[in-house]
């Protein structure tokens, strides 16, 4: 039950559209773990399923197959936001596995953050994309780019930091720290196979 509220408004929450729909290309993908709205998935040519951002590869060998970034749902509303630092995101609820996953692949989001670094817009951000688990996956932020393994942290392609008004942290009604970060993502049409 909310027992308080902010009087200032979040201006949104992770995997909302930032504009209207009609500005977005969404495609549904299959989960094939769980997704949280507004983490940056990729395409897993094995087995055909998504899964949040987890390549190994750094730099010039960062080369992810990014459908885009997942979106808020019906199913996954009210289902919590991720810790902000430090813990895996896939250990909390969001999309199951197995389940089909809305993805904007074209248009502007509110995407998850970690709050990390000096916020920027007109800018490529760097994504999280901790190739054990031990770290973030799919999620953007400023801080640095990492090598270490399980740590990894690198510049996410075909996506743009924009309106950082509309971005940071922010305490949602029921005292809920949110990050979010407008990202414009435009990715080509593609055609992976299994």
């Amino acid at each position: 039950m909310q027992l308080s509220y902010t009087r200032d408004l979040v201006p949104g929450v992770p995997g909302m559209p930032f504009g209207n729909y009609n500005e977005l290309t969404i495609v549904s993908y299959v989960a094939g773990a769980t997704i949280l709205p507004g983490q940056a998935v990729e395409y897993n040519t094995t087995d055909g399923l998504i899964y949040p951002l987890k390549d190994s590869g750094t730099t010039s060998s960062f080369t992810p197959k990014l459908v885009g970034v997942a979106m808020w749902g019906p199913v996954s509303g009210e289902n919590g936001y991720p810790p902000a630092t430090g813990t895996n995101v896939v250990s909390f609820a969001g999309y199951a596995a197995g389940t089909p996953v809305p993805v904007a692949r074209k248009g502007k989001v509110f995407a998850l953050s970690d709050g990390g670094g000096t916020l920027a817009e007109w800018v490529q951000p760097n994504v999280w994309h901790s190739s054990t688990g031990a770290d973030l996956q799919g999620v953007f932020t400023f801080s640095a780019a990492a090598t270490t393994a399980g740590h990894e942290i690198d510049v996410c392609p075909g996506v743009l930091a924009i309106h950082k008004e509309f971005s940071g942290s922010f305490t949602d009604g029921f005292g809920q720290t949110v990050k979010v970060l407008v990202v414009e993502l435009n990715l080509p049409s593609f055609a992976f196979t299994a």
